[in-house]
This record gives C-alpha cells, structure tokens and sequence, in this order.
C-alpha cells in the first residue's frame, strides 16, 4: 500500500495526500489555502515578513477580469502539495522531476476546479501579469535594483 511507503503527508483538513499519484479527488481549497498562507514567497527572503505565497495569489487575482481571477488565485497551488523552490533551484536540470510532478498536481488542480489544463498553461494575460507583479514585488520586498534580472 502506497501510505506504507512514507510518500503520503496529511493534509489540514484530514486528506491523506500520496504525494507522487496527484488526484483531483483529494484537492480541497481548504487546503490549498492553509499551505500558501504558511509558504513564505522569495523563500522567506522578502523584507516582510510573512510575505505568503497566498498573499500574492490573491494580489495576482485582484489584477485580472473576473473571468480569470479563479485560475490567477490558483496558480501557485500545486506548491500546497510539492512545496515551492526558488526560481532559479526550478530552473535546474536535476529539478525535472519536481517539475513534473507539479505539472501533474496542476492538472489535478485543473479537474477538481473545472479549469482544465488553465493552471498548468495559464492563459497570457495571467503570465503576464504574474511577471509584472513579481517584478514590483522584487523591488518593494526584495529591495533589487533590477528585478528583471533575477
């Protein structure tokens, strides 16, 4: 049995997660929402403390057309069940496996909120202001000179 194994954690509200078979069966907002809120954004780097991976979910969310704000909010949820890694750790070649198994929880994600493949592919105008946002964020939390940069 696959929890026998040590690769299950629980969650918040009780769900045993298996953290490598993502399953839309098992993802709750609740969820979600008590993991991003204890994540620290920038890997706890930010000048604020406490600045959450939650908090800039919803900054993200409140920027776009109603017709997007769900799928901005729910952008970073994979990490409320494969952790969150700092942009350049993702970026590394040893890093593939991690990348696919949040691209494997984000389609979970996707079907247990009706979003499809929205979370794994957000649409443009959600990347594009993800970037905007992590740009003004870099410069007011992290203090960079050129965020762009990083």
């Amino acid at each position: 049995m696959a929890h026998d194994k040590g690769n299950w954690f629980q969650t918040s509200t009780g769900q045993r997660i298996v953290v490598d078979q993502p399953d839309h069966l098992v993802v709750h907002i609740e969820d979600i929402a008590a993991a991003l809120c204890e994540i620290p954004r920038w890997g706890g780097h930010a000048q604020r403390i406490g600045y959450s991976i939650a908090e800039h979910g919803i900054r993200l969310a409140r920027l776009l057309p109603p017709d997007l704000k769900l799928v901005g909010l729910l952008r970073d949820a994979p990490k409320a069940y494969v952790g969150e890694l700092q942009r350049p750790l993702k970026r590394l070649p040893a890093m593939e496996g991690w990348r696919d198994l949040r691209d494997r929880w984000a389609l979970a994600i996707g079907t247990a909120f009706h979003l499809g493949q929205r979370i794994r592919f957000p649409p443009a105008l959600i990347r594009e202001y993800d970037e905007r946002l992590t740009h003004a964020e870099r410069r007011d939390l992290l203090g960079t000179g050129d965020a762009r940069e990083m």
